[in-house]
């Protein structure tokens, strides 16, 4: 195809509001010279800078300079004419070219032709559209309007070679000196605001700043944010119920509004879509709240109490409560609360009340108050720092600063005041070592260093601040009810420059920054606001010494090609983007190039510290599925990608192939996977408070978690230890790891024996630790190591069933070591109600003189009902002998005991103690026992029956009826001999029940009815008769007593306590005595009380004043099983002991007395001797031999049984695990032994009258035992 072409010499001349065109016009004809037929054809016009051999053109009318494509055209008359660079048709602008060249070429491709040759050279065009630039600024006036794409004016220097000296392409000078008014550029918008301004000393200040090439900045670089709200908003989200939000807290992505009476939960990971989540809604008002490690802190007032509660938010769906505690020492939350949180401790700080109160949150589901301090100053803003609570408190005229430590986190101590500044403190804001307090006078934002205690900086000319924060150079303020936020660079100490605000209609409650966005709570019914303040993108940016040291982000910073800072790169919240490369290159031996630390808490959602999608760690970066690679990351199991590949590569490649294979693996390693740790752990929520080397269960109330065992032996759901080091972790989130298998730190305790290495351990009675197993169960492994004390031992974790202590095999015999259980043959249901238990037979074969005779004994549990069963020994088809779930036994035929009866004590099995027929005595057999006596299991007084014409009551007095035989009454006048009282529970009766009979107390402990007519009563005071009908009164003088009282009474009607029952004669108040000089002494009494605690066995009581031996009389107020005495009887004091130590505290009641100068002692012979009033010793004469007269036993000595003579008929004593026929008589006596007891407790002695407090009425509820099953509860 042939072409016979021109360009027009009238091109179109560019002028501002003309494209500049070419006009170029052809006749097409063949190749044999024909001209071509009408119709539209595909053509390509291109621009080259030589007439062949150049493929890349300067210019193409359509498609790219690396890609052409063809236009159509219409040929008429085989005549082609278009208009090159009409942007109107589709084509690309010829603006773009260079046109100060002498020699551009026409490149012409029709349809699928080749281009063709040569290329029509462009003449006159070129320098026609030169010469229109150099008229004016190319081809722009200064009223030019610019086309889409189009520039206005463009200073080009197209010099290739390198300077020599100092070469601009523009220079701008200005002579003025204001850097104020003296700008090199100015750039203004059709408002005539300034966008950009450049002035005469090199500061820059842009709305918004693009850096296209590499720049260096010696100036100063700032961003204005001056908007309405309208204009800068980029998100709003409406609370439920139009609720308006009052404050806001934000912690990772999650902001938390509180609203009313509730907190919503709101997902800010992008903040142009905020998402509502969840709610905690609270009911009352809100005094305050925060956030803290995953957890939200809210005080309330009930109205009745202000309580502080914990919620936990593993998802901002579903917030849950943890705990709540009340606050005793807060009377109201309205005037503003702030809670600070510590890693130990909770400080609520109360404005009104004037109080910092400490509550222990190491274990959140329970709280505990631990101190509350008065502060003596209303607080208005308290913050942390460090081990020291600030806070800032506006007192009359001024400001005062004020400090806490807690150092102790569980025991704040007020320091006192420290630093005071202008009046009317509004906030404290803490960032640094820097505390910011606006003051609502003056206009002032007042910096303190919070290390020296000094003012650093007044801040002035800031109207109307009532909150701060100062995000790095920049502060934020705003004032209630002002709705606006203003932005004050904060690196000038007097006179802030206002970088710009945002204004806004709604009033403006409170804000939180995430990023460039600040998120506003505002009233208005959608009161979420998201407001993004201006950023500053960087292509190439580039900083050195005394040119640019360090760039500060206070928002985004985007580098979309290389950003090079030579000595320091701080960002703020805003983080970095780089769609381009990022190099760290280092020379350091003294620590890492790069380094990542996130410090948001570890249990907040993602809070990762780097996120790649790809990560190549080798010999090259242009690795690409060689052996040369060290580790490669790219994970999409969908897509049958892979997750990391670890390559030995001195072996056959594995990594070649890793992506080949149709299994998806998330590791795969040429060699071993190696830790500096031992165990394989799992990461799993936790219940409660656990640390390393506790001892796990699973939680059955809570799915997929697990909580620290709970002290139970053998726990079946025993699965686990808090791991120390884990070598490797499975899972993400969750509260701890969990080590499942390998060597692990756990906490023993010795309680079960000492610990060997090899032996299995298994959960124990304390929380949280294991024990040595020694039986049959659950454990969690074995030990690696001894141990004789409870601590933290190495184990080899494998949690399973060990049996290895049920069946012991010497190779001769197979024992049993343990309890071994028959199960039921079946489940009950409710068609088969009872299932009795597998049978174990004893098999037995015996000849009958023709064949063998199969005899069988079988043990089972039969079941009749589901509260009855019975252990049941069988014959045959027979039932011999039955014992029931009740105790009872049961048996087909006679029981017959060749030994003594042994019975429970409390339900525990003994043999030592029993019960037997003594037929000894010529008068007849009797039922005895070797015991210490008989005991009633809850009387305590001993009684006989009497009968009585009046209808006595239990606590009544009663005297002889006289004229009548074995007749009582009730006691009527002081002078009659008093014969005792009616029981209310005796422990013993004599006597056969009859008619008109009562039980009389005659001795012992017993309720009487008794009056203050002679006076209040007091424990160990004497009770007589009176002239009520059987009632006792205090008495005052001589006559016939009742007893001795063992409580007080000070009721003004007839009441009823607890008497020592001791009828007797009274011979009035205490009279002097006479010494051998005529010299007067008192004798001295003394009552009170002693108690021997829990698990030991003797006390001391001291007499405080005695001179001379004691007259004693104890009364035990707890049933003592072991029995008792009283020993190392001094003037000085005595023992009371316990025969064994009991299952609670014992509790006694003692009376003494000092005997009198002349005292003697009665023998069993009738023989009455002196005794020494002061070692309490008998003073035997002299024998006439002068031999020494038969030992006696001390008073201070222990009884000694009495030996049986020797006709006494012997029982035999059958002793645990031996068999009848091993069973011995033996004539020894039972001799208790005596031994020499701790003295374990000193007790001194209580003088009468004793003071109200020492007065114990009853015993304490915690030193009597828990009942056994099926008996009455002990005293």
């Amino acid at each position: 195809m042939l072409v016979l072409g021109c360009i027009v010499s009238t091109a179109s001349v560019a002028r501002a509001t003309v494209t500049p065109t070419i006009t170029y016009q052809a006749r097409l004809a063949d190749a044999e010279g024909n001209p071509l037929a009408n119709g539209t054809y595909s053509v390509k016009f291109s621009i080259y800078t030589a007439a062949s051999g150049v493929s890349t053109p300067l210019w193409t009318a359509a498609g790219t300079l690396g890609s052409p494509t063809a236009l159509s055209v219409t040929v008429t008359s085989s005549l082609l004419s278009i208009e090159l660079g009409d942007i109107a048709s589709g084509q690309n602008p010829l603006n773009t070219i260079d046109w100060d060249q002498e020699t551009l070429y026409l490149g012409i491709t029709i349809g699928s032709d080749s281009e063709m040759t040569p290329r029509r050279r462009i003449t006159a065009v070129p320098q026609a559209l030169q010469a229109d630039n150099a008229s004016q600024l190319q081809g722009m006036s200064a009223s030019s309007t610019a086309l889409s794409g189009e520039s206005l004016f463009t200073i080009h220097q197209t010099t290739s070679d390198a300077a020599t000296a100092t070469r601009t392409a523009l220079e701008v000078r200005s002579g003025g000196t204001s850097s104020a008014f003296d700008y090199l550029f100015r750039g203004v918008n059709d408002t005539g605001a300034t966008v950009y301004s450049l002035n005469r000393e090199g500061s820059v200040t842009t709305s918004q700043m693009h850096v296209a090439a590499t720049s260096t900045f010696a100036g100063t670089l700032s961003s204005g944010i001056t908007s309405s709200l309208a204009n800068s908003l980029v998100a709003t989200l409406a609370l439920p119920s139009s609720a308006s939000g009052t404050k806001i807290e934000l912690e990772g992505s999650v902001a938390f509004i509180q609203a009313t009476s509730s907190i919503y939960l709101v997902d800010v990971q992008d903040p142009s879509q905020p998402r509502l989540g969840g709610q905690i809604s609270l009911g009352y008002e809100i005094g305050g709240f925060t956030v803290h490690g995953g957890r939200v802190y809210v005080v309330i007032d009930t109205g009745t109490n202000r309580e502080l509660s914990v919620h936990r938010y593993d998802s901002i769906q579903n917030p849950v409560l943890v705990s709540s505690i009340v606050l005793p020492d807060l009377t109201q939350v309205s005037s503003g609360i702030d809670i600070l949180v510590g890693s130990q401790a909770a400080y609520v700080v109360g404005s009104y009340d004037m109080r910092i109160i400490a509550v222990d949150i190491r274990s959140p589901a329970s709280m505990a108050i631990t101190e509350s301090i008065f502060v003596g100053e209303r607080p208005t803003r308290s913050r942390l720092y460090g081990n020291t609570i600030i806070t800032v408190a506006d007192v009359s005229g001024a400001s005062e600063f004020y400090r806490t430590d807690i150092s102790n986190p569980l025991d704040p101590n007020f320091s006192g005041y420290w630093v005071s500044i202008g009046d009317g403190a509004t906030d404290l804001f803490i960032r640094g070592s820097t505390g910011y307090v606006p003051l609502s006078t003056g206009g002032q934002v007042v910096a303190v260093n919070l290390n020296e205690g000094v003012v650093d900086a007044t801040l002035t000319g800031i109207t109307g601040a009532s909150r701060v924060f100062d995000n790095g150079g920049r502060l934020f303020a705003y004032g209630t009810g002002i709705s606006a936020y203003r932005v004050y660079d904060s690196t000038s100490s007097t006179l802030p420059t206002l970088l710009g605000s945002i204004s806004s209609a709604d009033t403006i409650n409170d804000f939180a920054q995430r990023g460039d966005v600040l998120i506003l709570a505002t009233n208005n019914a959608s009161s979420l606001r998201f407001v993004r303040l201006p950023s500053i993108s960087v292509n190439v940016l580039r900083g050195g010494t005394g040119a640019f040291f360090s760039l500060s982000a206070t928002g985004d910073l985007f580098v979309e090609g290389v950003a090079e800072v030579r000595n320091r790169l701080a960002v703020g919240q805003g983080g970095i983007s780089s769609s381009g490369a990022s190099r760290f290159d280092a020379n350091t031996a003294t620590g890492a190039v790069l380094s990542v630390v996130n410090q948001a808490n570890a249990n907040t959602n993602r809070s990762w510290g780097i996120f790649t999608n790809r990560l190549l760690v080798g010999d090259s970066a242009n690795a690409s599925g060689t052996n040369s690679y060290v580790s490669a990351f790219a994970y999409n199991s969908a897509a049958s990608r892979f997750g990391v590949c670890l390559d030995n590569t001195s072996t056959a490649s594995t990594c070649i192939d890793f992506a080949s294979t149709s299994t998806v693996y998330s590791l795969l390693a040429d060699d071993a996977i190696g830790a500096n740790a031992f165990d394989l752990a799992e990461r799993y929520h936790i219940s409660g408070e656990v640390e390393p080397g506790d001892v796990l269960v699973l939680d059955p109330d809570v799915p997929f978690h697990m909580k620290k065992s709970p002290g139970i032996p053998y726990d079946a759901a025993l699965s686990g230890v808090v791991s120390t080091r884990p070598g490797f972790i499975l899972g993400t989130g969750g509260d701890a790891s969990v080590a499942l298998v390998g060597r692990v730190p756990v906490k023993v305790t010795v309680s079960q024996g000492t610990i060997r290495a090899g032996d299995p351990l298994t959960s124990s009675a304390v929380p949280g630790v294991a024990m040595k197993a020694t039986r049959a169960g659950r454990i969690i492994g074995r030990a690696l190591e001894a141990t004789d004390v409870d601590g933290l031992i190495e184990v080899y974790l494998q949690p399973g069933y060990d049996a290895s202590s049920l069946f012991l095999a010497d190779g001769t015999m197979t024992t049993v070591g343990q309890d071994i259980g028959v199960r039921a043959a079946g489940t009950a249901t409710a068609i088969d109600s009872v299932f009795s238990s597998r049978s174990l037979s004893f098999l037995g074969s015996a000849w009958d003189g023709t064949s063998a005779v199969a005899s069988e004994f079988r043990l089972y549990n039969h079941v009749s009902s589901a509260v009855q069963s019975a252990f049941t020994i069988g014959w045959a088809s027979s039932t011999l002998l039955q014992l029931s779930n009740t105790g009872t036994l049961q048996t087909a035929g006679d029981v017959v005991i060749g030994g003594k009866l042994f019975p429970s004590a409390r339900g525990v099995a003994q043999q030592e103690s029993y019960i037997f027929v003594d037929d000894t005595a010529d008068t007849g057999r009797y039922i005895s026992t070797n015991a210490d006596g008989w005991q009633s299991q809850d009387g305590y007084d001993y009684a006989e029956r009497y009968v009585s014409p009046d209808q006595l009551e239990p606590g009544d007095v009663v005297t002889v009826r006289r004229g009548s035989r074995l007749y009582v009454q009730r006691s009527l006048r002081p002078d009659e001999m008093v014969v005792g009282i009616v029981s209310t529970k005796p422990g013993f009766i004599a006597g056969r029940p009859q008619e008109d009979a009562y039980p009389i107390a005659l001795a012992g402990r017993v309720p009487t009815h008794i009056s203050t007519m002679n006076g209040a009563i007091e424990a160990g005071d004497v009770l007589a008769p009176s002239t009520i009908p059987g009632v006792a009164v205090k008495a005052t003088e001589p006559g016939p007593t009742v007893g001795i009282a063992l409580e007080a009474y000070s009721g003004s009607d007839v009441g009823s306590i607890e008497v020592f029952v001791n009828p007797g004669w009274w011979g009035g108040p205490t009279t002097e005595l006479a010494d051998a000089e005529g010299a007067v002494a008192a004798a001295v009494a003394k009552s009170g009380f002693a108690q021997i605690t829990l698990g030991q066995s003797r006390v001391r009581v001291l007499l405080d004043g005695f001179i001379r031996y004691p007259l004693l009389q104890v009364t035990p107020y707890t049933q003592v099983e072991s029995g008792w005495w009283i020993d190392r009887v001094t003037p000085e004091g005595f023992d009371i002991v316990l025969g064994a130590p009991i299952g609670r505290a014992a509790r006694f009641a003692w009376t003494a007395e000092e005997v009198g100068e002349s005292p003697s002692v009665v023998l069993s012979t009738g023989n009455r001797f002196p005794m020494d009033p002061v070692s309490g010793e008998i003073q035997f004469p002299p024998a006439a031999d002068e031999q020494t007269p038969p030992a006696v036993a001390s008073v201070e000595d222990p009884l000694v049984e009495e030996e049986p003579s020797s006709s006494t008929t012997t029982e035999p004593v059958v002793e645990q695990g031996t068999s009848v026929e091993a069973v011995t008589t033996s004539t020894e006596p039972v001799v208790p032994v005596d031994e020499e007891l701790p003295l374990n407790d000193v007790v001194e002695e209580v003088s009468v009258p004793n003071e109200e407090s020492q007065v114990i009425t009853e015993p304490d509820p915690s030193d009597v035992a828990p009942p056994v099953d099926g008996e009455p509860g002990a005293p």
